[in-house]
């Protein structure tokens, strides 16, 4: 008799997917980051570095794309690698996006109080607690960070249509003030200034390779798309230009982020700043628009954390449903259809992250920034599989360019993992505390693949079909 599968609710608008996916890739990265990229590669190679790594981006989310509109089930990138090579690697996948999310999510926790702190270090950075890594870990943050935590588990404990109506209301405020406060100051800047801040302290190809390094992880977050699939209301197809929609906005706030610094700041004042986009802005709109941009980052941060709390949590429960985790993170809340237990696993993280401090979570962060872009090469080549292997698939979106799309997704996903792995690069992990977090983080994998290798063993094909994809075999029809 075939197995009960359970199903997630329709809730989510398109402007609630797009919201996730948008709201996760822009962050807090683009305040503090910004000054010293424009300081190593010049603005005109922070243009061309995130024009290059948008459009390698973009060819992954064509993939992603594509394969959402033809299986929309949530962990989508574990579903899709399922179908086009098999259960054993489907494993891999999907364990790689549960550490990937559930990093994003640590990081982000804790993430929220630094910048309450930032702005008033008065009230959050009095009576430290300990040290850890070298940092102070401040009793009032640790609250707020608490208080988020438990805010964030009722929201997402209710249902996904309360996250899509927060979410979406958070990613307006950001986009209509955020790009008012940042075009009104591009235009009034001093074009002197950008002249000055045109070239960088590295050459034109080393400058344009060292943003090229870090786009990886400045796009994450168009991949937590796919994660909504399952819920979203509409037709499949419109996943595609969501994904796409997401990475295009992305890029174009990017490059008018790096355009007003350039327009606003001296070269010679750019290293004193640690607030460059802050401070760029302040000099058109006041001390007022220094708090604007302290504003955009924390709801910047707030997206994001939003995002990875619903996903990480959709994963896990995608993972439980289709046999490669414990079975209770399957069952659904017989009111609200919510998984309870796998949202119960996110809170938890978070609160650990708060209690851990930013500089420990950092290398989490960083070290499994390579797991995203594993993912992302598993769901490039899957694309390739199932366009040769299956040519009369359901496609609802076809990504343009067949194939070849593929082999440059695949191509991509490659650079933007070597770019972290090798030690030579300019976004290569810090050595040994991220190499060994990376390392680490394969071994349990490995270990928790070894325990799960019985189960593998024994459950047939079909049923995970089933499970995983919906897909009933000619047997069961």
């Amino acid at each position: 008799m075939r197995e009960e599968r359970a199903v997630l609710k329709k809730a989510l608008s398109s402007m609630d997917v797009l919201a996730t996916g948008l709201g996760a890739l822009i962050g807090w990265g683009w305040i503090v980051a910004f000054g010293g990229m424009i300081q190593k590669a010049g603005v005109l190679g922070l243009i061309l570095g995130f024009a290059i790594g948008g459009t390698l981006m973009l060819t992954i989310g064509l993939t992603c794309g594509e394969l959402s509109s033809s299986m929309p089930v949530t962990a989508g990138g574990f579903a899709f690698t399922l179908r086009a090579l098999g259960v054993k690697h489907a494993y891999w996948c999907g364990c790689f996006m549960a550490i990937s999310y559930i990093a994003l999510l640590m990081f982000e926790a804790v993430s929220i109080p630094v910048i309450f702190a930032t702005l008033w270090p008065h009230v959050f950075e009095v009576m430290p607690l300990y040290t850890v890594a070298g940092f102070k870990v401040y009793l009032p943050q640790v609250i707020l960070g608490v208080l988020v935590s438990f805010l964030w588990y009722g929201i997402n404990y209710v249902g996904a249509k309360l996250y899509g109506i927060v979410q979406t209301v958070m990613i307006v405020i950001f986009i209509v003030l955020g790009f008012c406060t940042v075009g009104i100051s591009l235009y009034k800047g001093n074009p002197a200034f950008f002249v000055e801040n045109m070239w960088g302290n590295l050459s034109p190809i080393k400058g344009i390779v060292s943003i090229l390094a870090l786009a990886g992880f400045f796009y994450i977050g168009f991949d937590m798309i796919p994660q909504a699939a399952e819920e979203y209301k509409a037709e499949p197809k419109k996943l595609a230009r969501l994904i796409q929609g997401s990475i295009i906005v992305g890029t174009i706030w990017y490059m008018l982020i790096g355009c007003m610094i350039a327009f606003q700041i001296p070269k010679s004042e750019l290293p004193n700043l640690s607030l460059p986009a802050a401070s760029a802005v302040a000099r058109t709109w006041g001390q007022a628009g220094f708090y604007i941009v302290l504003f955009l980052g924390i709801i910047g941060i707030v997206t994001t954390y939003s995002a990875s709390f619903y996903s990480s949590s959709r994963v896990l429960f995608g993972l439980a449903r289709g046999k490669l985790f414990p079975k209770g993170f399957a069952k659904l809340h017989p009111k609200y259809g919510t998984p309870t237990l796998p949202i119960t696993i996110s809170v938890i993280a978070s609160i650990i992250a708060v209690f851990l401090g930013r500089a420990a979570v950092m290398w989490f962060l960083d070290a499994t920034s390579a797991f995203v872009v594993l993912f992302y090469l598993y769901i490039a080549c899957s694309y390739i599989i199932l366009r040769k292997q299956e040519p009369k698939m359901n496609r609802p979106y076809k990504a343009p360019g067949g194939i070849l799309t593929g082999i440059i997704a695949v191509g991509a996903s490659i650079f933007f993992f070597l770019s972290l792995i090798l030690p030579f690069s300019p976004g290569a992990l810090i050595w040994p505390y991220e190499y060994a977090i990376f390392i680490t983080f394969l071994i349990i994998a490995m270990i928790i693949y070894l325990l799960m290798a019985p189960t593998l063993k024994k459950t047939l094909v079909e049923e995970y079909e089933w499970l995983v994809l919906g897909i009933e075999s000619d047997k069961e029809k």
